[in-house]
This record gives structure tokens, sequence and C-alpha cells, in this order.
């Protein structure tokens, strides 16, 4: 029986290529470098030191999702303002992040999947909750010499594009959608995540059900192209690669002033990747309904933008140091209302209220203390 998707993306990836396996080694091992630095610099913080007492003496540390990061970057400053605590957020990927927390190495993750109740309860001795921060496009950037306006993909083109069955950008399922853009004879180059993802996740979600999308296995998503690391990787690499096309979160593409395609709604118009077509798909789910993966995805909705990513903060439902649950507690509860006004410049969307106000009072559940001891057998 195959495990829920939101089970499988964060799981290891199996079988992959010998150069994917040294890249993934090599980023773990600076992934750990860095923790121990920040380790270390919080040691440092916890000394008293009067020469830099503007420094703050506490910090969180997460890691995870690149969907986010631009917003959780500009939240490092705008907290450390706010409450004199460092936030220190390393951009590895939603697998990785995962990965970190279950080993102990870092206080949250940050995932742009939703994980099942089964993986939430198997971190930690008692679990971990999962809390929305917010939501985002997925958009599809390209680079195309000479067309220099937004062009219209539907759900089957794309399909085809990243399955390899259309290989030129004058093909004739993308220039029936395009009739006023005379397309170049140029090869189309795939760009994709090379590691586990909730951005693939929410891509592939999107592209499940067409004629052309048949992946090998939830870890070998994409039969051609280029891998890159993280939403900046495949962003720099749609820059620099003439007739490539690639996903990413939307803030990625206009920080690498990239086109982004229109890409057809419910109702077969096509609708550009915003703030505004975002906010619709949101509107259309409860919150109850949140934490299904593909829940924010192809909406109904008329004017909704079809591929939309929720991201989330996972974290331990007890924490150890009662102070430190309690920086956490108040980081959290600080991310779901004030943090949210960072959110509209980058282009991220907040989540509605009665979203927010059901997970803020999750948030007010975590217990600080040790793990109580297993009954002896």
């Amino acid at each position: 029986m195959r495990r829920p998707l939101s089970e499988r993306v964060v799981t290891p990836v199996h079988a992959v290529r010998a150069v994917r396996a040294v890249r993934a080694v090599r980023a773990v091992r600076a992934v750990r470098a860095v923790l121990v630095l920040l380790v270390l610099g919080l040691a440092a913080c916890g000394r008293p030191d009067r020469s830099q007492s503007a420094e703050p003496r506490q910090a969180l540390t997460g890691a995870g999702a690149t969907f986010p990061y631009p917003l959780y970057s500009r939240w490092t400053s705008s907290y450390l303002q706010q409450a004199d605590v460092r936030i220190n957020y390393l951009s590895v990927g939603s697998a990785e992040g995962i990965r970190l927390l279950t080993a102990g190495t870092i206080d949250f993750a940050g995932s742009d999947l939703p994980l099942s109740t089964g993986a939430l309860d198997s971190l930690g001795c008692g679990g971990a909750i999962q809390v929305p921060t917010v939501a985002g496009a997925v958009a599809i950037a390209y680079h195309i010499p000479g067309v220099d306006t937004l062009i219209t993909l539907d759900r089957e083109s794309l399909a085809g594009i990243f399955s390899g069955r259309i290989v030129r950008w004058d093909a004739p399922e993308i220039t029936r959608q395009n009739p006023t853009f005379t397309f170049p004879p140029l090869r189309i180059r795939v760009v994709h995540r090379s590691s586990g993802s909730g951005t693939s996740a929410a891509f592939a979600a999107y592209l499940r059900g067409t004629r052309s999308w048949h992946p090998r296995s939830d870890d070998e998503l994409w039969p051609v192209g280029i891998a890159e690391e993280g939403n900046e990787g495949v962003a720099a690499r749609v820059r620099q690669t003439r007739g490539a096309i690639g996903y990413m979160e939307i803030a990625y593409a206009r920080q690498n002033l990239l086109r982004t395609a229109r890409i057809a709604d419910a109702g077969g118009q096509p609708v550009a990747p915003s703030v505004a077509g975002v906010r619709k798909a949101l509107g259309s789910v409860a919150a109850s309904h949140l934490e299904q993966a593909d829940a924010v995805v192809n909406s109904p909705v008329v004017g909704a933008y079809p591929i939309v990513a929720v991201s989330w903060f996972v974290v331990p439902k007890r924490i150890a140091d009662p102070a430190r649950r309690d920086r956490a507690v108040a980081f959290l509860h600080w991310a779901l209302t004030a943090g949210t006004g960072d959110a509209g410049a980058l282009e991220y969307v907040p989540l509605p209220r009665e979203t927010i106000t059901h997970y803020d009072s999750l948030v007010g559940t975590i217990a600080s203390g040790t793990c109580p001891k297993a009954p002896s057998p």
C-alpha cells in the first residue's frame, strides 16, 4: 500500500544519481558546519560581555523550506528589533529540515508540505505540531530570448514539457495558446529541484491526472531536466540558461527579473501568479482542510491561481527548557499575527483570520519539561 504523499515527500531520496548524492552529502556537511557555528555563537551569547551589549542573548534556530525564505529572512531582522531574539533560519529544503528536527539539531523545521498525523506523532517523545505561516504562488518562470511578455501555458502543456514530451518552444501545443507570439525554434531546458521539496510536491500535485504526467515515484518526479538545489538554485539556472523553464516561489522569479507564465484556472482562463489569485485559492479552503497535501492546488474557484503552496513550521509538542519553550511560543504567535505584515511586499499571502485563530490556539498547547520515561517492562 502506498504511503500518503505528506509522508513520502519528507523521506530521504532513494536511488538518486551519483552526482546528486555527492551534492547532497556536501550540502548536509555544510549545514552541520553552520549549525555548529550557530551553537557556538549561542553559547557565547549566553556569557556576559559588556563590550557587545547590543548582541541578543537569546536565539532560536530553524531550517527547511526554501519557498518562504525571502520572508523568513526579513523576519530575522523584524523580530530581532521586536523581541531582542535572533531567529536563525537555514534554507536547506523541506526534507532536510524535517531530518534535522528529527535529529534534535534545530528548534523548528520549515516545510512546504503538511505532514500526516503519523509523521507528526513520530517526531520527538511527544510528537510535534505544525503551524501554517504563509501562502504563495508557485510560478512557472522561463527564459525565451525575444519573448518579453507573459505567455500562457495550460496544465497539459506543462505536463508535456516537464515529462520531456514537448521539447521545443515552437511546438504546436504552446503556439496554439499564444497565437500573437512568434516563438523561436529553441530547445526547452527543464530545470527542477534536486531533493525532497514541498515546492516540487505542490507542482507535481498540479500536474497529476494529466495525460503526460507519469512519474516513476514520488522520489523521482522528473524524467528530464537539470537538477538544482532550492528555489534560489532553480531561479538562478533559469536566468542563466536560454530556453529554460522552471518552477519556483514567485518572490524568487521577481528577484531574478524572470518572466512568469499565466496558468489556466478552473474555467480555462489564464491567471498570472499574484496575491489576488492566491487569496482566492485560500478562500475556498476551510482551516480544518488545510493540512491535506493538495488542499490549495487546482482550486475550483474561477480567477484563483492554480499552483499554490502553504508553508509550515513544525515544532515539538514538548520543549525541555521552559525559557526556550516560552521563546518558541512567543515567536510563533508573532509569526501568525504581526509577522504577516511583511508578507505582502514579497507577494506572499497571509492566511485567513479564522485559520490564524485556529492555529494560534494550538501554539499555546506546547509544553515544557523533559519527556516522561517509558515504563519498565
